[in-house]
């Protein structure tokens, strides 16, 4: 029916099915015409990444960002 890919953290290939796509730190791709940064940012989970999209100066951290907190820790520790 849809044509699409699924992109994902190459750390959570073995542990989420149907990746198509996996990314790590410092890898860069385009999305809708638009360069992609990935930046690992493990803490929520190990396999948590971010994408910088550097034509905006924009991040998309598919997660809450906290002032002053972490929020809630799933897998990793505040450290990370």
């Amino acid at each position: 029916m849809f044509q699409l890919q699924v992109i994902g953290s190459g750390t959570d290939k073995e542990r989420i099915p149907g990746i198509d796509i996996h990314l790590s730190d410092g890898d860069k791709w385009m999305f809708a015409g638009h360069e992609v940064h990935v930046i690992d940012t493990p803490g929520h989970t190990r396999g948590h990444i971010s994408f910088y999209f550097p034509g905006s100066g924009t991040i998309f951290t598919g997660d809450t960002l906290f002032s002053l907190s972490c929020g809630k820790l799933f897998e990793g520790s505040p450290e990370q």
